[in-house]
């Protein structure tokens, strides 16, 4: 499942003409910083009544880590 989410931020990133940068560090872990090149548009702000949140139907989130403050 790792390769899969790893090409699929790799995918992403491309196709916005992005970057990604991996460091890593024995003992400290790994860092991961994405760079999308900046734009300037028009925002379409659409009014809060426009906008439906979209809810579940009762799923989870199983999240994993190894470090004990998450």
């Amino acid at each position: 499942m790792g390769h899969y989410r790893h090409s699929l931020a790799h995918g992403i990133t491309q196709a916005h003409d992005g970057a990604i940068r991996v460091t890593s560090e024995p003992g400290r872990g790994t860092t991961f910083q994405l760079y999308f090149p900046a734009i300037e548009a028009e925002v379409d702000v659409k009014s809060p009544d426009s906008q439906r949140l979209q809810t579940g139907t009762g799923q989870r989130i199983l999240y994993l880590d190894d470090e004990s403050l998450l």
